[in-house]
């Protein structure tokens, strides 16, 4: 069964060079940064994902989506990511095969009395280069749902 990896998502993007910036620019552009490396992730290790960013999506997606095949989660006012986090660990059938991705110490200890696993951003992060090392994104074939987004955005016929 592969494992559930939560994430705090704007947590783990500003701890990652290159998410961490976009950010900074346009917080769309910065999650959807962050979705596709965690997307390459998930192919490579078979994990589950599931991101949890404070407050709602610009795009206007919906509290709850699936994007790029993760569970992504807004977490609406007066819930915070953090507490909807400690929910969703809270409510896990099997809390031993989560871990739980957060440099915020309250969101780990919260996970650990549940006994999941929790780690660090930055330790996440090196997991997670290490699984993509070699994994070029140029490689990769762009999915249906990017290349019809980027038909519509330069107004090109999609073939």
């Amino acid at each position: 069964m592969p494992r559930w990896i939560v994430i705090d998502g704007y947590n783990l993007g500003f701890a990652w060079p290159g998410v961490r910036e976009r950010l900074k620019q346009d917080q769309q552009l910065g999650r959807d940064r962050l979705l596709d490396l965690l997307r390459r992730y998930k192919k490579a290790s078979g994990a589950d994902l599931t991101v949890v960013f404070d407050g709602r999506s610009q795009s206007g997606a919906e509290a709850k989506t699936k994007q790029r095949g993760i569970a992504v989660i807004y977490a609406q006012r007066p819930i915070s990511a953090d507490e909807e986090i400690g929910r969703l660990v809270a409510r896990a059938r099997d809390p031993g095969r989560m871990l739980v991705v957060s440099s915020d110490r309250a969101v780990k200890a919260s996970a650990r009395r549940f006994r999941a696993e929790a780690i660090g951003s930055a330790e996440f992060i090196a997991m997670a280069e290490r699984a993509l090392e070699g994994q070029g994104a140029a490689s990769e074939k762009p999915e249906t749902v990017d290349i019809d987004k980027w038909s519509k955005v330069f107004d090109i016929e999609n073939r």
